[in-house]
């Protein structure tokens, strides 16, 4: 106890635990002490920086600035697309841009009203007009070869279409057909100009889809030359057994099947005809189908 007071030792164990502490602090050096403080501060600055900071300086900001704060860059989009729902809305309402002018070439045997009815734009804003669409629904019409459809600012709309030119008209049955030279059938809306016709009893052409042919078309072919041999004043008939003939005015009926040279048959025609005469043969049936197998009954 004399010792401890003369040497100044502390006199509990607490006294010399914080006398060391003591110690330990007046040896560190200062410029690790200052490097620690700046570490500690560097560590709670970047646990409590997440934004950037705004000094307002005392004064309460205002309503906007306090909504363009919060939401930073996005109300840039938010007034983008106000924006482009207003244009939206004005284009819809607007006159000027409403389809009021459709022009119309090429159009006959379908008429430019029934055009306008299939293109179905009369009263549409021309932005929503789509001219693929337009032409594929005209083309889907068998009257129709190919469609162009153009759109012009602010509000026109022309539309070109090529029709199919019917080089028949044909009685299939009861029910007036115009057949083209590709054998597409479709029914008479205007008045076409003189065609040669061709009648048939039965039903015998195909129709099923509208693009599809409803019949051969070297049929076709076949009925055109043998209407150019036996001219205008013959209607052509057609028999699915015995193919195209005609009445004549003798009083019997003559066929020549579909296929062969047609010019040929009609000379051997003729031939026959002159045996009958000669003979006195009351025919009802002349068959030239086959031009080496004629016969008449």
């Amino acid at each position: 106890m004399l010792g401890e007071r003369v040497f100044g030792r502390p006199k509990s164990r607490a006294e010399r635990v914080r006398s060391r502490k003591s110690r330990r602090t007046k040896k560190m050096p200062k410029d690790l002490a200052i490097d620690r403080g700046q570490r500690r501060r560097s560590a709670r600055s970047r646990r409590g920086t997440y934004g950037t900071a705004v000094s307002t300086r005392g004064r309460k900001l205002p309503g906007i600035a306090h909504l363009i704060l919060a939401l930073g860059s996005r109300w840039i989009s938010l007034f983008a697309l106000g924006a482009s729902v207003w244009m939206i809305m004005v284009l819809k309402t607007s006159m000027d841009f409403q389809v009021q002018t459709i022009g119309i070439e090429g159009a006959y045997y379908m008429g430019p009203s029934r055009i306008r009815s299939i293109a179905g734009i009369a009263g549409k804003q021309s932005f929503q007009v789509d001219p693929s669409l337009i032409e594929r629904n005209l083309e889907s019409h068998p009257e129709i070869l190919s469609a162009q459809v153009t759109v012009q600012w602010p509000n026109l709309v022309n539309i070109e279409i090529e029709e199919r030119h019917p080089i028949l008209e044909w009685n299939d049955g009861g029910t007036s057909w115009l057949i083209s030279g590709d054998a597409i059938a479709f029914l008479r809306r205007n008045s076409p100009p003189e065609l040669n016709r061709v009648h048939s009893l039965e039903s015998v052409l195909e129709i099923e889809a509208p693009l599809d042919p409803v019949i051969a078309p070297e049929v076709i072919q076949a009925a055109l030359q043998l209407k150019a041999l036996v001219g205008d004043e013959q209607d052509l008939f057609y028999d699915p057994r015995h193919g195209f003939g005609f009445q004549d005015f003798r009083g019997w009926m003559a066929y020549f099947g579909t296929e062969g040279d047609m010019e040929l048959k009609l000379e051997a025609y003729a031939n026959i005809v002159e045996i009958l005469l000669q003979n006195r043969y009351p025919a009802s049936f002349v068959s030239i189908e086959n031009i080496s197998a004629a016969y008449y009954r």
